[in-house]
């Protein structure tokens, strides 16, 4: 409806060739049935979800209870967030990736830094798809300033030491991040104005 509400899915494998838009100026919550639910990008370098560049007052988005799987090709995402206004409030809570590159993608060209991309993650499991390779954000769409919580979410591979590659793997002015109980290994971090870790 016009105010937004929420899609519900069941379990079983869907595969993706395209990403899928979530282009009205509403908010939206997708949730799955747990890793039963699986969002199969295949070998295309695409978003599983996108919030595009609509949107004309603060909308939440919430992604939850669900696995997103590819094959390790770049530019692979759970969510891109395009919206070039800060007005999308972005929730991804208990989704879990295998081969997904970045994790989350800010592509989005902010037209003022006065606000931030504000972005809350929470009870995830992300498998790095190499040792030292992928990032957990990759902020691509220009300078602006970024808030991310974690909250109990582990960035690496325990079944074979995989470590992560990057928290952010582009030139940000202020990226603050927050981590809570979280089970992370990488290897470097790129222009982060501030961590907080607890």
């Amino acid at each position: 409806p016009a105010a937004g509400g929420r899609i519900y899915v069941k379990q079983g494998t869907f595969a993706l060739a395209a990403t899928n838009a979530l282009s009205a100026d509403k908010p939206v919550d997708i949730v799955g049935s747990g890793d039963g639910t699986i969002f199969d990008l295949g070998a295309n370098a695409i978003a599983a979800f996108t919030i595009q560049d609509v949107l004309t007052a603060r909308r939440q988005f919430t992604f939850s209870h669900f696995k997103v799987i590819g094959n390790s090709t770049a530019n692979q995402r759970i969510v891109d967030i395009a919206d070039s206004n800060l007005f999308a409030q972005t929730v991804i809570d208990s989704v879990n990736t295998e081969g997904v590159k970045f994790p989350i993608e800010i592509s989005g060209s902010p037209f003022s830094t006065a606000d931030s991309v504000k972005v809350d993650v929470r009870d995830c499991w992300w498998v790095p798809v190499a040792a030292g390779d992928g990032s957990m954000i990759n902020p691509s769409g220009g300078a602006s300033t970024m808030t991310v919580s974690f909250h109990n979410v582990n960035f690496w591979d325990p079944t074979d030491e995989t470590i992560g590659g990057f928290v952010n793997n582009d030139s940000f002015t202020n990226l603050d991040v927050s981590f809570y109980d979280c089970m992370i290994s990488w290897t470097t971090e790129d222009s982060l104005n501030s961590i907080h870790a607890e």
